[in-house]
């Protein structure tokens, strides 16, 4: 058997991004578990000018909300809250248990908390990294 290489891509990368997805898709179909390419993506404009968008994911049952970004002057009129309110109903009219988010703690934790989402954990801040804070919304609790 022949020695395995290891290479470092830095140019491409993309493309070896879609074949280790492929492989993590296809082991989990294998397994009955199987990753639905279904996802939800909402752009908010005001007459044609970009102000923010959010990009979300069906994983094994839950809605993840990939990105949510808002244009800093768009920020604190209420249109974070109401991509995520649209996302949360998309999620449950699709039957889904609930949705879940990360996010950095110099950017929206308390964004998160005050629509009810929880803490899940976090990675902590060191060496001056900021943290990463997990949260989660079920939709019904167990």
């Amino acid at each position: 058997m022949a020695e395995i290489e290891v290479t470092e891509i830095r140019d491409g990368w993309k493309d070896v991004e879609e074949e280790i997805l492929k492989t993590i898709d296809d082991t989990a179909a294998a397994l009955g578990k199987p990753f639905p390419d279904e996802g939800l993506v909402l752009r908010v404009t005001r007459e044609g000018e970009y102000l923010g968008g959010i990009v979300c994911e069906v994983l094994q049952g839950w809605l993840y909300i990939k990105y949510l970004g808002i244009e800093s002057a768009a920020r604190g009129t209420g249109i974070g809250g109401e991509l995520m309110r649209r996302a949360e109903r998309w999620a449950a009219e699709k039957g889904l248990v609930g949705t879940y988010v990360d996010t950095f703690d110099f950017q929206a934790p308390d964004f998160y908390t005050k629509l009810g989402y929880r803490e899940l954990g976090r990675l902590p801040t060191t060496k001056g990294h900021a943290a990463r804070i997990f949260y989660s919304k079920p939709f019904v609790e167990e």
